[in-house]
């Protein structure tokens, strides 16, 4: 927002009411599934630099045997590449729910670790209180305010990982995202 700010200095930036909306901690839903700890929730997406992060975590996935892995896939695309590639490195640990089975943020709300590549999911995640870290391959370039300040790691392969407990931080804070965007943006649209 402050590079916004910079760019068009008469701008006023009111918040996100959408943000403010997450709750801390998630609630968790209920679920039949056979979920285990620790649980580490894959968030999916889509372009050739998601199937090469996608191909590049699986392929180091056996360093966390001890791991339940779900990989969620973008609604758009119906977990095609999941699939194709959960074919191609059958892991024990690691699942693919459809999402009337398990919507992402149900899995989301049940993980212990989210990992992301170019997802604001992780966003959201950080803001319901969820460990968020994001993959990002060698030669590939991606950043958000998460990496920027420090919130969510930025790894280039499993063997940095940490799965640590959540912070305690609020994250609307630390981004400096101003709070009760909704009467802020009633407030500038009825000067």
């Amino acid at each position: 927002s402050y590079s916004f700010l910079k760019k068009y200095p008469s701008a006023a930036v009111v918040g996100q009411p959408a943000l403010e909306m997450i709750p801390n901690p998630m609630p968790i839903p209920p679920t039949d599934l056979p979920l285990t700890h620790p649980l580490i929730v894959w968030v999916g997406g889509y372009g050739e630099e998601y199937n090469v992060a996608l191909r590049k975590f699986l392929s180091e996935i056996e360093i966390l045997p001890n791991a339940m892995v779900i990989l969620t896939y973008h609604p758009k695309y119906e977990g095609v590449v999941e699939k194709e590639m959960l074919r191609e490195f059958p892991y024990p640990n690691v699942f693919i729910y459809d999402t009337k089975q398990l919507p992402s943020f149900h899995a989301i709300a049940h993980a212990d670790l989210v990992i992301c590549h170019q997802s604001t999911a992780g966003l959201q995640a950080a803001l319901g209180g969820k460990h968020v870290v994001y993959f990002t391959p060698p030669g590939q370039k991606y950043t958000n305010l998460l990496i920027e300040s420090g919130i969510a790691p930025q790894l280039t392969s499993l063997k940095e990982l940490k799965i640590e407990e959540t912070s305690s931080q609020d994250i609307l804070d630390v981004l400096q995202v101003p709070r009760n965007g909704t009467d802020r943006i009633y407030s500038h649209l009825h000067r």
